[in-house]
């Protein structure tokens, strides 16, 4: 787990005044003050509360789907949910960075 990309992604999700890393004035020094425990609540809260994934959005779906040595489905991202999901770097990115991105119902 990468904890500063699961950091920014409770971030990104809102809701600053009910996070637990918040202090009654809006800073976020609670996270310099007591690294462990900060380190502990954003890992629980990615354990709960996943982000959704292209991968994790088609197995949802498709649960038989057959996935390839890489652990991905054979289409390309852009074949199973259209161009405007693929993302810029493509075809340089990694099928599997690609799907394991975090998935956009409107983009």
């Amino acid at each position: 787990m990468n904890l500063l990309c699961e950091y920014a992604m409770l971030c990104r999700g809102g809701g600053c005044k009910e996070c637990p890393l918040n202090t009654r004035d809006g800073r976020l020094d609670f996270i310099p003050a007591h690294p462990d425990e900060a380190e502990r609540i954003i890992r629980e809260r990615a354990e709960a509360h996943p982000e959704q994934t292209y991968k994790s959005y088609f197995l949802e779906r498709f649960p038989n789907a057959r996935m390839g040595l890489e652990g991905i489905s054979a289409p390309c991202v852009g074949v199973v949910y259209g161009d405007a999901h693929k993302p810029k770097t493509c075809p340089t990115m990694p099928c599997a960075d690609c799907w394991n991105r975090p998935y956009k119902e409107d983009v």
